[in-house]
C-alpha cells in the first residue's frame, strides 16, 4: 500500500463523525471484543475492538480494523487495513490489504487485486494482481495529527462561532463593528490578551495560593482562544457580507475562508494567530464599549436616566381646591 492511499484512508477515518453526522454512510460495527459478523452493505466498515468478519456472498466497501483480526470471505469493493492484528482473505478484495503490525494471509482460491503489505512475514496461496511486501510502516504521525488538529478546531470554532450569534446576536455584530472601525484599539488589546492570558497562567502555576487559579486559566485558555476566533471570523464574513446579511451567513464565509488557508502549514499558523488577536481585541473594545454606554444612561438621584435625551421634567399638576 502506498503512502498517498494510507493517507487518504486516514483522512477519512477523521471525519468519520462528521459524515456520520451528516447522514453520509459510515458504519461503525461493535466496539467490544468477540467476533463482529458484517451484513451485505456498500458503506465503510470500522471496527474499533473486534474480530472483523464479512461472510460469502456479503459485500462492502473499505474495511478497517484498529484492534483485532479480519477474515475476509466475501466482497471488498475497497482495502482492507487492520492496525493491530492480522488478516485473512479467503474471498475478494479490490483494493489493497495491509496489516501494520500483524500479518496477512491470502488462502487459496482468494483474490487480491491490489497490492499486500505486511508487518510479519505474509502467507500467500492465492493471487495476488499486486505487489506483496513485507515491511516496517512509517506513518506520517505529524501529517495526521496535523489533520485531526485541523478537525477539531474547525468543528469547536464552527460551535462556537454559532452559539455566539444564536445567544448573542448583538454582542457578536458589535464584536464585528469595534473590529471594522477599531482597528488600532483591536490589534493592541488584543495582543495583550494573546499574551498576557497564558503568562498570568504561568506565573500562577508557580505559587502555591495561585496554582488552583493558574490550572483553571490554562484549562480555560482554549475556550477563550476559540471564541476570539470566532469572533475573528465573523469579523472577517462582515467585511465581505455587510448588514442587513444575516451574521450566521457572514460568519460561515469568513469560517470557511480560514478553514481552507489553515491547511496551508505556516500560513494556517499565522492566520489563527491573527485572526485570534483580532478577535481577543475585538471582545474587549465591545466590552468596554457597551459598559461605557450603559454607564452614561443609569438613572440619576431624581430617578430620571441621566444623559437621555429627549425626556422633560415636568410639574406635578396641583391639587383640586378643598370643597
Amino acid at each position: 500500500m502506498n503512502d498517498s492511499r494510507i493517507r487518504r484512508l486516514a483522512f477519512a477515518l477523521l471525519v468519520v463523525p462528521v459524515l456520520a453526522l451528516t447522514g453520509q454512510g459510515v458504519a461503525f460495527a461493535a466496539d467490544e471484543p468477540g467476533p463482529v459478523l458484517i451484513e451485505d452493505m456498500n458503506e465503510p466498515v470500522v471496527v474499533l475492538t473486534g474480530w472483523l468478519n464479512v461472510p460469502e456472498e456479503i459485500t462492502v466497501d473499505d474495511a478497517v480494523i484498529f484492534n483485532g483480526n479480519a477474515t475476509i470471505d466475501g466482497h471488498v469493493t475497497g482495502t482492507v487495513l487492520a492496525f493491530n492484528g492480522d488478516i485473512t482473505v479467503s474471498g475478494t478484495v479490490d483494493g489493497d490489504v495491509a496489516s501494520v503490525s500483524g500479518r496477512v494471509v491470502v488462502k487459496e482460491g482468494a483474490v487480491v487485486n491490489g497490492s499486500v503489505t505486511s508487518q510479519r512475514t505474509p502467507v500467500i496461496e492465492g493471487t495476488v494482481n499486486g505487489t506483496v511486501s513485507q515491511t516496517q510502516f512509517n506513518v506520517d504521525v505529524l501529517f495526521f495529527g496535523r489533520i485531526a488538529f485541523w478537525l477539531a478546531a474547525s468543528v469547536a470554532s464552527l460551535l462556537f462561532g454559532l452559539l455566539l450569534i444564536l445567544f448573542a446576536p448583538r454582542a457578536a455584530e458589535a464584536t464585528s463593528a469595534a473590529a471594522r472601525r477599531r482597528v488600532g484599539p483591536s490589534i493592541g488589546f488584543g495582543l495583550l490578551l494573546f499574551l498576557g492570558i497564558p503568562v498570568i497562567g504561568g506565573i500562577a502555576l508557580i505559587t502555591i495560593v495561585g496554582a488552583l487559579f493558574g490550572v483553571a486559566v490554562l484549562t480555560g485558555m482554549v475556550l477563550l482562544y476559540l471564541v476570539a476566533y470566532a469572533a475573528g471570523a465573523l469579523s472577517l464574513g462582515r467585511l465581505l457580507l455587510k448588514p442587513p446579511r444575516a451574521a450566521a451567513l457572514a460568519f460561515l464565509l469568513g469560517w470557511i475562508i480560514l478553514r481552507v488557508m489553515a491547511l496551508v502549514p505556516v500560513l494556517g499558523g499565522f492566520l489563527f494567530t491573527a485572526v485570534t488577536i483580532v478577535g481577543f481585541g475585538a471582545l474587549a473594545v465591545a466590552a468596554f464599549k457597551a459598559g461605557r454606554d450603559s454607564n452614561q444612561t443609569l438613572p440619576d438621584a431624581a430617578g430620571d436616566p441621566a444623559g437621555t435625551p429627549g425626556l422633560a421634567t415636568t410639574a406635578a399638576p396641583p391639587m383640586p381646591p378643598a370643597p
